[in-house]
């Protein structure tokens, strides 16, 4: 997958904006400064690939509300769609209908998992201050 990965220089403050092929876990990533030549550590910004969508309804544009997460891509269309995960991640008990139909029984099972919970939480709350800002 590839990682748009943005921040500044620790050296000369001069600001860096690139994309760098990544796999796993999308820890802080090394950028050498096009100016200085030093090298600091930035975070993920944006992904593609990896789960991320894409086709003729994002018209090839990258989406907007996403985040790194447990290793992956955490995603929402819109506002709606971050509002469904909130209430469905933050629930105690998440009743499912019968078979497949259900928006929730085609959620990945990692953004299920009782274990990721908090950390899933904690990435909606940084989709959401995305559509604030």
């Amino acid at each position: 997958m590839t990682a748009v990965v943005q921040g500044r220089c620790g050296r000369c403050g001069r600001k860096a904006v690139v994309e760098r092929s990544v796999r796993g876990a999308m820890s802080p990533v090394p950028v050498r400064c096009e100016g200085c030549g030093a090298v600091t550590r930035h975070g993920v910004v944006r992904v593609r690939g990896a789960g991320v969508p894409e086709g003729p309804r994002f018209r090839g544009l990258d989406l907007w509300l996403q985040t790194p997460c447990e290793g992956r891509v955490l995603w929402a269309c819109d506002e709606a769609h971050l509002d469904f995960l909130e209430r469905y991640v933050a629930a105690g008990l998440r009743e499912q209908g019968p078979g497949n139909a259900s928006l929730a029984s085609r959620l990945p099972a990692w953004i299920k998992s009782r274990k990721n919970r908090a950390t899933v939480l904690r990435g909606l709350r940084r989709l959401r201050a995305t559509l604030a800002g």
